[in-house]
């Protein structure tokens, strides 16, 4: 889309999510609002077979995914679904809290992914944007792209390094790619709308003068957002997806006590929406961290609501007020989900990291009234779906391509069915998986992972390294 038809970025869909929102509340409030791809998507996850691109209709028909012929004038049926995907928000960084001089920090969000589909209006977005900085002067692109009309290739950009003093953030690819099939109005072409990813080059949070930093990201990370149909039990069901991708945490670089978190699997949120609550459900595979410290020990936190504090080693900062000490906290989030009629939405932050100060010779958190100097969620996802009931009808619509068969979760994994009622559930803190009672959006998968890899071939020609 030229950039003069574009729309203003708060209209895209790029803007802070201040609550979480019904599925169809989301999509008509951001029909720019779009989520990003699985360019993110967890490689435990099965491959599934690649996905149908939209075909190119004849006078009068519309060319299905598995190849049949929809009448044009097919019955519009609600289909909607949103997604969103931020890879950082950084609520405080104080470095006056340990003696430093850097300018506080508050409330910026790094990476925005965000897709939509919708059939009605009929209109399928994705956008991508690299930075949310609030009053901090900061390097900012966004690629959008909407439809229909369906265009070839998608929209990308990219942001420049960004060095805010507490906090330093590398280059941020970002890519955007919306289609449209006019199938999509009655559920009878499946496939993928829309996708989106925003992949940065390294991050630092509080680096020191003498080459120490409280935590450093080294590798390329990336979130991304998928919105689509897709089969279940025969019918058309709207689906979203977010999800992350994030190889290690480095922690007290350069104070000899360097500790490492490598995340051994992704996270993810999935929504599906069946036209009816016993069969919508929602999927959340939390994260899965291994974290070697400095003694040679390795601890696993492999459980939503899990975590694990560590003492920041003293010679972090030389500033720390008299009788105090620093503590680090990292934290697995957990879902939170709700079921009202025809509409799923879930949310999830996967990872949190907390430093707070203690008194000296501390080892966990203070629960409350303790200074914070940091306060970071990695990721936060956000996923709405809705469809009307007359998409669980028999019309003869809904057939194509997909699968109802769920491929591979990655554990540990929480489960939601729209049979489990209405409220806050869906938050997993045990070692078990719940049964699965919806279809996998593995196909979100598929044409995110080959998206990932051309953002990457790209951000090489434009990186810039953190030093």
């Amino acid at each position: 889309m030229p950039e003069a038809q574009r729309p203003p970025v708060h209209q895209r869909g790029l803007g802070r999510r201040r609550t979480a929102r019904p599925a169809r509340a989301l999509a008509t409030a951001a029909l720019g609002a779009a989520l990003a791809p699985w360019a993110c998507a967890s490689p435990v996850a099965a491959a599934p077979s690649p996905l149908p691109t939209p075909a190119a209709a004849s006078p009068g028909l519309v060319a299905s995914a598995s190849g049949s012929r929809t009448p044009e004038t097919c019955k519009t049926i609600r289909y909607e679904a949103t997604a969103a995907a931020d890879l950082f928000r950084l609520a405080t960084v104080n470095p006056h809290a340990v003696g430093a001089s850097a300018t506080a920090l508050t409330n910026i969000e790094l990476g925005q992914a965000r897709t939509t589909l919708s059939t009605e209006p009929t209109r399928s977005t994705a956008a991508a944007g690299s930075m949310d900085a609030g009053t901090a002067r900061a390097a900012g692109a966004t690629a959008y792209q909407q439809a229909p009309p369906s265009t070839l290739g998608a929209s990308h950009a990219i942001a420049g390094a960004s060095d805010l003093g507490a906090a330093r953030f590398g280059a941020n690819h970002l890519l955007a790619t919306a289609r449209w099939n006019d199938g999509y109005r009655c559920g009878a072409f499946l496939g993928e709308a829309s996708n989106s990813s925003a992949t940065l080059a390294g991050a630092a949070l509080l680096p020191g003068s003498g080459g120490q930093t409280l935590l450093r990201i080294p590798d390329d990370a990336a979130s991304g957002t998928t919105t689509g149909l897709l089969k279940h039990n025969g019918h058309a069901a709207a689906g979203a997806g977010a999800s992350l991708r994030l190889n290690q945490l480095r922690l007290f670089e350069g104070t000899g006590a360097e500790a490492t978190v490598r995340v051994l699997a992704q996270p993810s949120l999935n929504a599906l929406a069946t036209g009816e609550k016993a069969t919508s459900s929602v999927r959340y595979a939390a994260p899965v961290l291994e974290v070697a410290t400095p003694d040679g020990a390795r601890h696993r936190l492999a459980n939503p609501g899990a975590y694990l504090d560590l003492p920041v080693p003293a010679s972090m900062w030389s500033g720390l007020p008299r009788g105090t000490a620093a503590v680090l906290r990292l934290s697995v989030g957990t879902v939170t989900s709700r079921f009202t009629g025809s509409q799923v939405h879930a949310s999830a932050t996967p990872l949190r990291v907390q430093v707070k100060l203690a008194p000296a010779h501390a080892v966990a958190l203070p629960r409350a009234g303790a200074a914070t100097v940091l306060d970071l969620n990695v990721g936060e996802l956000d996923v709405s779906a809705d469809a009307a009931k007359a998409a669980t009808g028999s019309g003869g619509y809904g057939s194509g391509s997909g699968s109802d068969t769920p491929s591979a979760t990655p554990t540990p994994s929480t489960t939601v069915s729209g049979s489990l009622g209405s409220g806050s559930g869906g938050s997993g803190s045990g070692s078990g998986t719940l049964p699965v009672t919806g279809p996998s959006l593995g196909w979100i998968a598929a044409g995110g992972i080959a998206l990932a890899g051309v953002g990457y071939a790209l951000m090489l020609l434009a990186r810039k390294r953190l030093s």
